[in-house]
C-alpha cells in the first residue's frame, strides 16, 4: 500500500516541479502571478514567481510523506490495510487534486489565461464523492475517516458513524454538480461546503447513539 501510494504521488510531484523548473525560467523572477481564484474566474490572490511555483509541490510532498508514516504508527494497521482503497484513494486523489491546482497556476502564470473554473469544481466535486462511497465502506484506524471516542471505540459506531457520513458526502457531490447549472456556481459551492459539515455532524451523533447501543464497546 505505502508502495502504491509513493509511486503514484511521488510521479505526481515529480511532473509539478518539471512544470515548475520549466516555468522558472520562463518566468521574470520579481514577477507576481494569480494564485488564487474565485468562481467567476476572477483571480484574488497574487505571489511571488517561486511562491507561485514552488508551494504546492512542497505541500504535496508534506503530505505524501504524512500519508507514508500513518500505516506504520497505526496500531491499527491490519484495519488500514483493509481499508487500502479508501486510504490510497484520498492520498493519491489529493495529490492528483494539488497537481491540477498547481498545473492552473503555472498555465496561468505561462499564458495569463483565466482556469477552467467548472473542470476544477468537477473534479473536486468527484473527489469528494469517491472518498464518500469508500469512507462508507472503511474500517476503525487512527487516521482516515469519521475518527470520535465512541468510532475507535465501538466497531459499529464506526460503521454507522462512517457509512453515514460517506453517503453525505456521495450526495453532497452530487448536489453540487447538479447545483451548478441549475443555479450558479457559488451557491453550488456553498451548497456543498454545508452538506459536507451536516454529514459530519450527524455521522458523529449516530456513532454516539451506536456505541451507547454496542454491548462490546470499549470503555
Amino acid at each position: 500500500m505505502i508502495r502504491t501510494g509513493l509511486f503514484w504521488s511521488g510521479g505526481t510531484i515529480a511532473l509539478m516541479l518539471a512544470a515548475s523548473a520549466y516555468a522558472t525560467s520562463a518566468l521574470p523572477a520579481d514577477g507576481v502571478f494569480p494564485i488564487q481564484w474565485g468562481v467567476d474566474g476572477e483571480a484574488n490572490r497574487f505571489a511571488p514567481r517561486n511562491v507561485a511555483l514552488f508551494a504546492l509541490p512542497a505541500l504535496a510532498s508534506v503530505i505524501s510523506v504524512m500519508f507514508a508514516l500513518a500505516p506504520v504508527l497505526d496500531p491499527r494497521r491490519d484495519h488500514l490495510e483493509k481499508s487500502r482503497e479508501f486510504y490510497l484513494t484520498g492520498w493519491i486523489g489529493g495529490v492528483l487534486i494539488i497537481g491540477l491546482a498547481h498545473a492552473v497556476i503555472v498555465s496561468s502564470a505561462l499564458t495569463g489565461a483565466a482556469p477552467g473554473v467548472d473542470l476544477i469544481l468537477i473534479g473536486s466535486a468527484a473527489f469528494v464523492g469517491l472518498v464518500g462511497n469508500l469512507m462508507a465502506k472503511s474500517r476503525s484506524n487512527f487516521f482516515a475517516g469519521l475518527r470520535t471516542p465512541w468510532t475507535l471505540s465501538s466497531e459499529r459506531a464506526w460503521s454507522v458513524g462512517n457509512r453515514i457520513c460517506g453517503w453525505g458526502f456521495v450526495l453532497s457531490s452530487v448536489a453540487m454538480i447538479a447545483l451548478m447549472y441549475l443555479v450558479d456556481r457559488e451557491f453550488a459551492l456553498k451548497a456543498m461546503i454545508a452538506g459536507l459539515a451536516a454529514s459530519v455532524v450527524v455521522g458523529t451523533a449516530a456513532s454516539f447513539f451506536a456505541w451507547r447501543g454496542d454491548p462490546a464497546r470499549a470503555g
